[in-house]
């Protein structure tokens, strides 16, 4: 009974961290296509959905299907890479991507930040999840430029240049448990120089929380939560 119980401990750990691996390209990809000017609001609406939700990781029916959900959307947003437009990309290279998630009430969203705080941000269209039988759009997205203070934007540089974001140390692919909230399953992460950090929201690092905290003034300033927020029901 006792070695049965590591060995689907065992099992179950390395399931999670295939499955975060797998969440990590799924990222780094969803970045590339935002440079690229691709509609991805359909995959955030997916990882809102089941099979992700909060635990899903050590449940073993819920990680198969995350696995082969994670799997179909990888290959999918790649496709559409493969026809994105690869000079605003390089065009948009040297800005930071800061990307929201949205709770249940907030679409998800980005901004771009650029060197000289113009930030081009993005309010996703609220669509439906990938696989879904309705296609259909319920809430439409938008976009437009705003500046921000250029103290901000030195010290986003300054946290992203002095950690290896991808490596940001985190307790897992959900929010710190703190709180005793398990429950919520936004992602803020950020995308510079073909590096993507993981969910900043359950970083453990003391780098990880004031990057959390660079990002949340950013989107004060940019009041982009307003803007994302979801009024017609």
């Amino acid at each position: 009974m006792f070695h049965s119980w590591v060995f689907l401990g065992v099992s179950s750990n390395a399931q999670a961290q295939a499955i975060r691996h797998e969440k990590a390209q799924l990222l780094q990809a969803l970045a590339y296509a935002r440079r690229a000017g691709i509609d991805v609001s359909a995959y955030h609406q997916t990882l809102k959905e089941p099979p992700f939700v909060a635990g899903f990781e050590g449940r073993t029916e819920l990680a198969k299907a995350a696995h082969s959900k994670l799997e179909q959307m990888l290959d999918q947003v790649n496709r559409e890479i493969s026809n994105g437009d690869a000079d605003r990309v390089a065009a948009n290279r040297n800005g930071i991507l800061i990307v929201d998630s949205g709770d249940v009430d907030t679409l998800s969203h980005s901004l771009l930040v650029r060197p000289d705080g113009t930030v081009e941000y993005t309010v996703d269209k609220h669509s439906a999840a990938i696989g879904s039988q309705s296609g259909e759009y319920r809430y439409g997205g938008q976009k437009g430029t705003t500046k921000i203070p250029h103290a901000q934007v030195e010290r986003l540089h300054q946290l992203t240049d002095s950690s290896k974001l991808h490596a940001l140390p985190a307790t897992a692919l959900l929010p710190d448990r703190d709180d005793g909230n398990y429950l919520v399953h936004q992602i803020l992460y950020v995308d510079f120089s073909d590096e993507t950090s993981p969910n900043l929201l359950c970083a453990s690092s003391k780098q990880g929380q004031q990057l959390v905290e660079c990002c949340k003034a950013i989107e004060d300033s940019t009041k982009i939560n307003q803007l994302a927020h979801i009024t017609q029901k």
